[in-house]
């Protein structure tokens, strides 16, 4: 599957597989944003969309990315 970067003002009219660039922040790890881009715990359950996400943006610990880095992150669309 090939993913398309998109801006975040992209992504709010995307539909699912659309993907944002987040700018790490202190404290943040790949969980956290997922979470904060949509995911459930349900979807993160078992820590393998974490660790894709991890590999996509090569980092070697998805718990400490660092402040400032730029990470592309997928969107869960709104479920109706």
């Amino acid at each position: 599957r090939t993913f398309s970067w998109v801006t975040a003002q992209q992504a709010k009219k995307a539909s699912v597989g659309a993907n944002v660039e987040y700018t790490v922040r202190p404290g943040d790890t790949v969980w956290s944003i997922l979470r904060a881009n949509g995911h459930t715990a349900t979807d993160l359950a078992g820590g393998q969309l974490v660790a894709r996400v991890a590999r996509a943006n090569g980092l070697m610990d998805a718990n400490r990315p660092f402040p400032g880095q730029k990470l592309n992150i997928p969107v869960r669309a709104a479920q109706n």
